[in-house]
This record gives C-alpha cells, sequence and structure tokens, in this order.
C-alpha cells in the first residue's frame, strides 16, 4: 500500500479575499492525485514562510503551527485507520472520512456488543450473545471484521476442543 504524502499549502489560487487573508490547505497527494481539504486558517501574506510552510510574523504563530501540524496528524490517523483494517488508503476514503468525521476504526468486538445491547432479544439471550463475545475476546482480542474468515471460525472451534468444551457447547457458540 501506498502511503499518502501531506504539505502544506498557502494561497494556492493566488488570490486575497476582502479582508487581506487567504486560506492555508493541506495537500494530500497519493499516485499523481492531488486533494485539497481547508483547515479553516486564514493569515495575511506576511505571516506565512514559503520556505519552512508554517505561520510566522504572528501573535499565535506557534498555536497556530501546532494547530496545522495536530490536523495533519489527525488525517494521518485516519489513513492509519484504513492501513490496520487492511483496506487501502485512496483520497476519495479520506476526503470521506473528513467531510462525515465517521470513526475509521470500528472493530468487530465494539460493533457486535453495539448490537447485543441495542437489540430486542430477551435479556438471557443477550447474556449468552455477551458470553460468546467474551469466550471470542479471549480467543483473539481485538477482533476486527476482516479476521472473519472460514480458518478463523476452524481455529476457534480448535480452542474451545483444547479447553475441553464439549461438541454440544462448542456448537453453541456458532449458532
Amino acid at each position: 500500500m501506498d502511503k499518502i504524502r501531506y504539505r502544506l499549502v498557502y494561497n494556492r489560487q493566488n488570490t486575497l479575499n476582502r479582508q487581506g487573508t487567504t486560506l492555508v490547505q493541506v495537500e494530500a497527494y497519493l499516485n499523481q492525485r492531488k486533494i485539497y481539504l481547508k483547515t479553516n486558517v486564514y493569515l495575511k501574506p506576511e505571516c506565512w514562510s514559503r520556505e519552512g510552510a508554517q505561520v510566522i510574523n504572528h501573535p499565535q504563530s506557534n498555536e497556530l503551527n501546532a494547530m496545522l501540524y495536530e490536523y495533519i496528524l489527525y488525517l494521518q490517523g485516519i489513513e492509519l485507520g484504513y492501513w490496520k483494517r487492511g483496506i487501502p488508503a485512496t483520497l476519495s476514503l479520506l476526503k470521506d472520512a473528513v467531510k462525515k468525521k465517521s470513526a475509521v476504526n470500528v472493530s468487530f468486538s465494539i460493533f457486535a456488543k453495539s448490537a447485543i445491547d441495542n437489540s430486542d432479544k430477551k435479556q438471557s439471550t443477550k447474556d449468552n450473545l455477551h458470553s460468546t463475545l467474551a469466550v471470542l475476546h479471549d480467543f483473539c482480542s481485538g477482533l476486527d471484521f476482516k479476521d472473519l474468515t472460514y480458518t478463523f471460525f476452524r481455529n476457534f472451534e480448535q480452542y474451545l476442543r483444547e479447553k475441553g468444551n464439549a461438541v454440544n457447547t462448542i456448537y453453541l457458540y456458532f449458532i
């Protein structure tokens, strides 16, 4: 998987607004394609260093630089979240995640717990499902959707056999 490269861009369109300021944007570059994400930071030309790509000559220059670099770290966090899930990060996925402010790292365990808690099943059924989820967590913590394969379930079955569970108990977890 290729890594997205980020850089700060000032006054990309070479125009100033009525206040004499212009936008600082983050350029994301991947496979000879670029997207620009707004930072909502507007600066006057004398407050920007093109060489260092940072804010200078501004009363809050340190804070603004920290904010801009934290935004880049936020974008890299989104990209790493996709990487952890085995999804190749693309510019369109990054743009959608920024627009929706969606969580990238929804694991199977979190999803299953939420689905169980919000279901209209009886409490005893919910308790059984929670115990199954706990056994799955003991077998493989940090379980993700991409991990749920035929081989995973075969290994889980073998794990239950090694724990000394009977046949009916093992297949209770698969129903």
